[in-house]
């Protein structure tokens, strides 16, 4: 599962696999369950890049009941993880893969995420759609060159006023493509054609780059770059 963060109206597709034990190894009545009895699990597993070290990316959304144990769910996605980490070099992953290992003992309940956005129909078809990213982790790690390229790229600027806050940065690789989500207070949106130009000149002419009111705390994305994404020091 790799959702591309998004503020436009796309549908994202997530997979759903029904693994809901059965009673006295007869097929559940699917015409009597409710799906407030069910909870939802996804687990971590590690994608290995050419530079630098591997980035987190989540399952497909396993269904159980709430009475079932998760088991052995995690275990390919743990058993993955070592492999990524072996052959991408331990002293690079360790951390990422312990960390990853640990949480997929147990696996991410993610009932409350979804709430009223999955349905019964989603279940059986085993596909969910949304048109926001699910997961409240999305971004890729910015490295230390981007942040350096992002925080000169700020400072080089020649605003009437400085920056009341720091831009918040939320990146994200998918296909080939880059894509920038920064969040700006709704005061500093005016400059975001002199930060556009310069951010194309520095970084790429190709890339994406999205600007946000991040006053708008209700909202998916402003949420999450409050949590996952990377604050760019200014001259402020």
């Amino acid at each position: 599962m790799r959702p591309l963060v998004t503020t436009k109206q796309k549908m994202i597709e997530y997979k759903i696999k029904d693994v809901r034990k059965t009673t006295n190894e007869k097929l559940l009545d699917n015409t009597n369950w409710d799906i407030k009895d069910l909870k939802f699990i996804v687990f971590e597993y590690l994608i290995p890049r050419s530079m630098g070290s591997p980035v987190k990316r989540y399952s497909k959304i396993y269904c159980l009941n709430k009475s079932d144990e998760v088991g052995n769910l995690g275990l390919k996605y743990k058993l993955y993880n070592y492999i990524v980490s072996f052959s991408v070099g331990l002293p690079f992953t360790y951390k990422k893969m312990k960390s990853s290992n640990e949480i997929n003992k147990n696996g991410i309940d993610i009932t409350e995420e979804l709430g009223s956005k999955i349905t019964i129909k989603d279940i059986e078809n085993g596909i969910l759609q949304l048109q926001l990213p699910l997961f409240t982790v999305g971004f890729t790690e910015l490295n230390k060159e981007m942040k350096t390229v992002l925080n000169s790229s700020f400072n080089e600027l020649k605003l009437t006023e400085k920056l009341v806050s720091n831009p918040v940065v939320g990146y994200v690789k998918n296909n080939g493509k880059h894509f920038f989500y920064i969040g700006l207070l709704k005061e500093e949106l005016v400059y975001k054609d002199i930060f556009l130009q310069k951010l194309k000149k520095n970084i790429s002419s190709t890339a994406k780059f999205e600007f946000i009111n991040i006053e708008k705390k209700e909202n998916e994305l402003v949420q999450l770059l409050l949590k996952e994404g990377t604050p760019i020091k200014t001259g402020n």
